[in-house]
């Protein structure tokens, strides 16, 4: 086995043995129903969205009048909560 292999299947079981962990924390998302939100949300912006079971990133597409995947560019069916992406302060 090269170095570098072997050297990264002994890091791997070092961490699955160790004892340590870290906890990541995140500020409360203030979701509202997406019958509330504001037109001027509607501008092409990124926003967090509920869709069905899930979180998604999202954006308005005034042409196709709903909500699409920014990569996809596919549309979202179900969205149901809005929020906006704000940094982590």
């Amino acid at each position: 086995m090269p170095l570098l292999e072997q050297r990264s299947v002994n890091e791997l079981a070092r961490r699955r043995h160790a004892t340590r962990f870290c906890v990541i924390t995140a500020k409360y998302i203030p979701w509202d129903p997406i019958g509330a939100m504001p037109d001027d949300r509607k501008d092409g912006r990124l926003m967090l969205l509920w869709e069905g079971d899930r979180p998604v990133i999202g954006r308005w597409d005034d042409g196709r009048k709903g909500w699409e995947a920014p990569e996809g560019m596919h549309l979202f069916e179900e969205i149901t909560y809005w929020a906006d992406i704000n940094s982590p302060e």
